[in-house]
């Protein structure tokens, strides 16, 4: 079972904006840049099932990992 990593990557631990990497969850390499389609400073909330969400004002989206 491989299992992935959704973190957040930030200068600053406050950030308001921060890029979301996924990571291999064995060697904690960087496997993909997450690029959500809405504008940046989306909240990501893990759901602890290997998904997350995003929401901005309007809109919630779960996402997922192959």
């Amino acid at each position: 079972m491989h299992t992935r990593l959704l973190v957040a990557a930030a200068e600053d631990p406050w950030a308001k904006e921060a890029t979301h990497l996924l990571l291999d969850g064995r060697t904690l390499r960087p496997l993909a840049d997450v690029a959500y389609p809405r504008t940046p400073g989306v909240s990501a909330v893990p759901l602890g099932d290997g998904t997350w969400l995003t929401h901005d004002e309007e809109t919630v989206q779960r996402w997922t990992t192959p």
